[in-house]
């Protein structure tokens, strides 16, 4: 958990998408950004196409609806209001699959690598209280 926190920390510096840990794919690149309220965006690359981008949320708030509605539309998902009128409560993590998204090797274990970053995020939130 200690370094996905620290791939994390290290990579909220970037403005450019940059590999996160030594042996995964290379060309599977992470581009992560803290967004007000304490939630972290992050858009995940295979070479040079977005494949898809998640959002770790730690509060809810009018913020987070917009935030959510921004990353549907850098993935390229159209956002559909009528679901997101119904957000669950924060602590939360949405995935949005990019349209354009190939397979990549990465996929067989991105689910996994955003449970381990949300987890990581919330606790690091909770530390910094």
């Amino acid at each position: 958990m200690k370094r996905i926190q620290n791939s994390i920390r290290y990579n909220l510096g970037d403005t450019e998408p940059c590999a996160l840990f030594p042996g995964l794919d290379p060309d599977t690149r992470f581009l992560m950004k803290e967004l007000p309220g304490g939630n972290l965006q992050c858009l995940v690359y295979y070479k040079e196409n977005l494949q898809l981008g998640f959002l770790i949320a730690r509060r809810d708030g009018k913020e987070l609806h917009d935030q959510l509605i921004n990353l549907m539309k850098e993935t390229g998902v159209a956002p559909n209001k009528s679901r997101l009128t119904k957000i669950p409560p924060a602590p939360l993590c949405a995935v949005a699959l990019s349209p354009k998204a190939v397979y990549c090797p990465s996929l067989s274990w991105m689910a996994d690598f955003e449970r381990c970053a949300a987890v990581a995020w919330l606790r690091e939130g909770e530390a910094a209280q």
